[in-house]
């Protein structure tokens, strides 16, 4: 691989790469049941959205209690960590959009 600086400054790369293209892009849509993660044309889904939290670990008082909050956590973050098993590459993404409601 050869590196070039164009005429504006800018960095150019050319030539082969050892490792296959990573894809960038990671788009997380937050619908009220579930959480899709689309990357690298695949879809991983999780069943947590917003409302299942407030129905299930974050049901009253209001405000939530700090073991509601640390539990509402932990259910997304186990399947999160489920995602990242199945597909590891989806934290390689350097731009993340989050769409939803």
């Amino acid at each position: 691989m050869r590196l070039r600086t164009g005429d504006s400054g800018r960095v150019f790369a050319s030539g082969t790469f050892d490792h296959p293209p990573v894809a960038v892009t990671l788009d997380i849509d937050v619908a009220p049941t579930v959480t899709t993660f689309h990357h690298a044309g695949r879809d991983h889904v999780i069943p947590v959205g917003p409302t299942t939290l407030l129905d299930h670990e974050l049901a009253d008082p209001d405000p939530p209690a700090p073991a509601q909050l640390t539990n509402a956590l932990g259910v997304v973050s186990d399947h999160l960590d489920d995602v990242i098993r199945e597909a590891p590459g989806i934290t390689t993404a350097r731009d993340v959009r989050l769409l939803g409601d």
